[in-house]
């Protein structure tokens, strides 16, 4: 298993190269976490968490995407959960539009 210091070596190695693994560090990291980690021995994955989805979204396909996407669209899932998904703003603000979506989810997703 590859540790904190070896993963941090690769990553300034890489990025020397222009490689950015700074996603795959940041969920290392999340994992890596003892709170995390039996957060995520213990879950039941029938809800997800904003903090979860942050640090995984983007390592997902846009299938896997757009599935969580239409969840929210269905009232099925929290609205927070977009931030980490990388959805197009345009599709948001056309759900926001068609009343899908409540206006706050505009101001949310400009914040950092």
């Amino acid at each position: 298993m590859i540790n904190q210091e070896n993963l941090e070596k690769l990553a300034k190695g890489l990025a020397k190269q222009g490689i950015d693994i700074s996603q795959v560090v940041a969920l290392m990291e999340y994992l890596s976490e003892d709170e995390n980690y039996r957060a995520l021995e213990d879950a039941d994955y029938t809800e997800l968490s904003p903090e979860f989805i942050n640090n995984v979204g983007p390592f997902l396909d846009l299938d896997s995407r757009m599935a969580i996407f239409d969840k929210i669209l269905a009232g099925k899932e929290d609205w927070h959960l977009l931030k980490g998904l990388g959805i197009s703003f345009t599709l948001v603000e056309n759900a926001v539009i068609e009343g899908s979506l409540p206006t706050e989810v505009l101001v949310y997703l400009r914040e950092e």
